[in-house]
């Protein structure tokens, strides 16, 4: 008896389409962005200034991604993203404080445009 050259092809057949439409598939995969920290927006950072009280900088900022009990004239803001295509995106930037005032700002990351 003479067998047919697709022989053996056919009873691995459903496991060739099944891996064939898996590695297609693989490759329509959406990736989402995974935001962590503090999202701040350019317009509002630009609008701190020295003089400003805790709550003026709470109230536009949001409450700060970093804040010890050791050292409370420090303000850390964080911002950190992966995109899509697997880049990170590492935003960090400090207020700080002398008593209630606003006395330096320290926040260039999130005036740039990644």
């Amino acid at each position: 008896m003479k067998r047919s050259p697709d022989s053996w092809l056919r009873p691995r057949r459903p496991v060739l389409v099944l891996l064939a439409f898996t590695l297609l598939l693989n490759g329509c995969i959406y990736r989402l962005e995974i935001p962590q920290g503090s999202i701040l927006d350019v317009e509002d950072v630009e609008q701190l200034e020295p003089g400003m009280t805790k709550a003026q900088v709470e109230y536009l900022l949001g409450a700060p991604s970093l804040a010890t009990t050791l050292d409370t004239q420090r303000w850390d803001y964080v911002h950190r993203v992966i995109t899509r295509k697997n880049k990170l995106v590492y935003k960090k930037g400090y207020l700080l404080f002398e008593g209630d005032k606003l006395v330096a700002i320290y926040m260039d990351d999130f005036l740039s445009e990644q």
